[in-house]
């Protein structure tokens, strides 16, 4: 069968992107943009140990910086908030406001205040971390006045938020996309003077634009939208190509979903959810045996953000409203069994982030499809989990 004009000129441009990927990567070596000490050190999503402290530091004006309130300045320019001091302003990291109750309580990642006035501003940092119980409405009242803003990677709304608990403290959604990213730039050039803070902030907003799909480098783009705007058949070419995007991830999702289904099938164990919403927030995949489901549990596999992002895992309630037996027990052999710390809130008796898969990026997305190290070690993660289920529900009534 022939191809189509249209099928030729797709064909060609995505040849033509595929040698200015190799041209990129090569530049990249070559400036050194590979190198970053937040990937060379595993620490690209944390929340706690990363991103809030970083973000402390330079909004401080007795950072180490030495550039005293410049930086706050910018921040709150790039927010819009206009009734914060800077000049008197200190910052707290991880604030404790109380111990958690239905409407008070928790800690605020970033606190600040001035000594001018009551106006006060909350920051609650949020990459893959889940929005927990009443959270939004116990900052606010706590904050009684002032601003909290709810900063994730793409700028969504908090789901607790409610108008109505206290109107002299406004919720604004803020993203590292654009107003961390725009902050940075701003940030970076004021300190053209001072090398090691301009390259400390240039590798963290360089981190900032990989966590939302964003380049530093942009001649790629450049050159492939000069190509796609040399006449009207390549860019119909070049949108053909776009409108495939969709359909090429469903086809990595449905693979990878014949995979998952073989591991459970090998396992013997039940599929409960799937990934036909694979890009939605919370979306992913559960497995179940007898015992756990008598005790109330699942095995999950999700995703904290949308488009793939914050991938974890962990046994899950299957109801909220009732308890899982032995759950601090489990909680200790999860623990030990993957070597790691993880977390217990809400819905989930024990949880942590898969690093390795954290982000279901393009790269990431061609790595499991093409590859067969993820449905390897997906499957000795489950392996894990059943061993450690047997463990502490041994005897599932009949």
């Amino acid at each position: 069968m022939m191809e189509t004009e249209l099928q030729l000129r797709s064909r060609q441009l995505l040849g033509f992107s595929r040698n200015l990927r190799r041209v990129d990567q090569l530049l990249s070596k070559r400036n050194g943009e590979d190198f970053n000490v937040f990937r060379v050190l595993n620490i690209r999503r944390y929340e706690t140990r990363t991103h809030t402290p970083m973000l402390r530091e330079l909004l401080d004006p007795q950072g180490s910086h030495g550039q005293g309130t410049a930086f706050l300045k910018l921040f709150l320019q790039q927010c819009g908030i206009q009734e914060f001091d800077a000049e008197t302003a200190t910052v707290k990291e991880e604030y404790h406001i109380g111990q958690i109750s239905d409407a008070t309580g928790g800690r605020i990642d970033l606190f600040l205040r001035d000594n001018v006035g009551a106006y006060r501003i909350g920051i609650e940092n949020k990459i893959d971390a889940l929005e927990q119980v009443n959270q939004i409405q116990r900052y606010q009242q706590f904050l009684k006045q002032g601003v909290l803003l709810y900063l994730t990677l793409d700028g969504a709304k908090p789901t607790s938020y409610d108008p109505s608990v206290h109107e002299k403290v406004e919720v604004k959604s803020i993203s590292y996309k654009n107003h961390i990213a725009s902050w940075l730039e701003a940030c970076r050039c004021h300190a053209a003077t001072s090398p090691l803070v301009r390259e400390t902030i240039s590798q963290y907003l360089h981190l900032v634009r990989e966590l939302t799909h964003q380049t530093e480098n942009n001649t790629m783009s450049q050159a492939l939208a000069e190509a796609a705007l040399r006449d009207q058949e390549e860019l119909n070419a070049f949108f053909a190509l776009c409108d495939a995007r969709k359909e090429v991830v469903k086809r990595i999702i449905e693979k990878l979903e014949t995979q998952i289904d073989q591991i459970a099938a090998d396992l013997g164990v039940a599929r409960l959810a799937r990934l036909n919403n694979f890009g939605e927030k919370f979306c992913g995949f559960s497995f179940a045996t007898p015992a756990l489901a008598e005790n109330n549990l699942t095995i999950r596999f999700e995703f904290g953000g949308a488009d793939g992002g914050g991938f974890y895992y962990g046994f899950k309630l299957k109801d909220l409203t009732q308890p899982a037996p032995k759950s601090s027990e489990l909680q200790e052999l999860f623990d030990q069994s993957f070597g790691i710390s993880s977390k217990r809130e809400n819905w989930w008796v024990a949880w942590a982030y898969w690093h390795e898969y954290q982000s279901w990026n393009p790269q990431t997305l061609a790595k499991i499809y093409f590859e067969e190290g993820f449905i390897q070690e997906l499957k000795a993660k489950l392996e894990i989990f059943l061993k450690v289920a047997s463990t502490i529900y041994p005897n599932p009534t009949e």
